[in-house]
């Protein structure tokens, strides 16, 4: 039963309004490329996809949600597209 009832709702909101790193998210588009991994391009496209809508719904002042600057990401998702 952890945490409290009462603790629940702010623990999931710290752990929910996170900001997405570009290096995160150059990570797993990265991950979604390799053979190594076992994490196919389409699911790597989706799992990218569904951080970035997250924090794109999100709103905080002070803190910056995402911020990219690295040109090559672009390339990695036309890349990752078969484009």
């Amino acid at each position: 039963m952890w945490p409290p009832e009462s603790e629940r709702a702010h623990i999931f909101r710290l752990t929910s309004e996170a900001p997405l790193y570009e290096t995160t998210l150059f990570t797993t588009l990265v991950i979604g490329l390799s053979k190594e991994h076992p994490v196919t391009a389409p699911d790597a496209l989706e799992l990218a996809d569904q951080l970035v809508k997250r924090v794109a719904g999100l709103h905080v002042d002070w803190l910056p949600m995402l911020s990219v600057t690295r040109t090559d990401l672009l390339d990695l998702v036309l890349k990752i597209t078969g484009k």
